[in-house]
């Protein structure tokens, strides 16, 4: 079964969210990214979605976002934002258009 691939910048509560996605059906990946080799490792095997947390580091996961719509293997994987300041994530959604964005109360 392929996966969703969980962003979040605190691993505590990255857990946490990562079983909230469990528990609405998904396979999920997560681990805290903290160097290259787990980029890499994204785009030799590339999830079926990509779930970005904005609560945290808003501009990391624009940076995250736009760095895999770069790339070739992920460049067609749907983003979903989740959270996050409203002003913030509009201004994210002028750079990547296609992307979704939710809360973590809508996340199913």
């Amino acid at each position: 079964m392929r996966h969703v691939q969980l962003i979040h910048w605190n691993s505590t509560e990255g857990e946490l969210r990562a079983g909230q996605l469990r528990v609405a059906g998904y396979e999920v990946a997560y681990r805290v990214l903290d160097n290259s080799a787990d980029l890499r490792e994204l785009w030799e095997n590339p999830p079926v979605a990509i779930v970005i947390d904005l609560g945290r580091l808003p501009a990391q996961g624009r940076d995250l976002a736009i760095l895999l719509r770069r790339r070739k293997a992920t460049r067609h994987v749907p983003l979903v934002f989740v959270d996050g300041d409203g002003e913030k994530t509009a201004r994210i959604g002028d750079v990547l258009p296609d992307a979704i964005h939710t809360t973590w109360a809508q996340i199913r």
